[in-house]
Parts: structure tokens; sequence; C-alpha cells
């Protein structure tokens, strides 16, 4: 939810820049798992977006098969302090941005970006990390990479 708010973001606000012939989609592995959910997801958090079934998981195997990154798990799981710290962290983060918890489906489950050139290969791959923020200045160096920007102004 979060990194579908930030995408968000970077579309509607750089949509006369960097993010200017750039498609931006969500893709999801399963349907009629959670669709109340889906939905709320839709039109909150990515709205006007397109989302897509990935039947095949392509995206889904291309992005570590939604594989929580057990051993950054782990290293925070080792640390009740760390752990707390982290918790508190992403929910302050979560309310300042007013995004609600859903606590239904796979929660661990781990998604990404894809940045894609013109012919459809991808060029720039982010794994999310669970309690991370997207790196939004990454993805949109890659995208002015791709576009073949040298400019590092991004701003309207």
């Amino acid at each position: 939810r979060e990194e579908a708010k930030e995408l968000d973001s970077i579309a509607t606000r750089y949509a006369d820049t960097v993010a200017k012939d750039f498609a931006f989609f969500g893709i999801v592995k399963e349907v009629n798992v959670d669709d109340e959910g889906l939905s709320d997801f839709s039109t909150k958090y990515y709205p006007g977006r397109q989302l897509y079934l990935d039947e095949a998981l392509d995206f889904y195997h291309l992005l570590g098969d939604g594989a929580v990154r057990k051993m950054s798990l782990l290293r925070t799981f080792l640390s009740p302090i760390k752990l707390y710290r982290s918790i508190k962290e992403i929910g302050r983060r979560h309310t300042e941005k007013g995004i609600e918890q859903n606590m239904k489906g796979e929660g661990l489950v781990q998604g990404g970006v894809i940045v894609f050139d013109a012919e459809a290969k991808p060029r720039y791959v982010y794994q999310e990390k669970t309690g991370d923020e997207l790196p939004t200045e990454e993805i949109l160096a890659a995208m002015r990479e791709v576009k073949g920007m040298t400019d590092d102004s991004t701003e309207l």
C-alpha cells in the first residue's frame, strides 16, 4: 500500500517530465482471495491505475517469488528492540500517509518495482524489503536513464 501510494505520487508529480511516456500499472498474483482488500487497494492507494493478473507468475518470479528477504527479517527478529522500533516507525509512517493496515491475505509476500525500457527489457528491479520505504530517487534515476535524460533535475 505504501509503495503503491509512492509510485502513484511519482507518476503524478513527474507526469510532464521524467515519468512522461512511462506506463504505471500494478500486477497481482491472485484474485478471489481478498477481493474487497484488492478493491480498497486499487481505489485508495493506486487510483486510476490498471491492475493486471500475473497468471503465469512471470513478474512474481522476477521479483523473487514474493519471498521475504530472510536474513533481513532474521536480524530484525533477533533484536527485540530493533523489531519494536521498526514496527513503531512503520506505524508512524503509515499514520502520516493515511495508510490503513489490512491484516488479510499474505502480509509477508513481497512485491517490488520493475522499470522497463522501450523494448520491454527490464532495466531496473527493486525487490521490496519489509519495513523499508520505496527508494524513489533510485526509481527516478532508472527512469531518467531509460529516457536518456542527463539532467538530474526532475522538479516541475
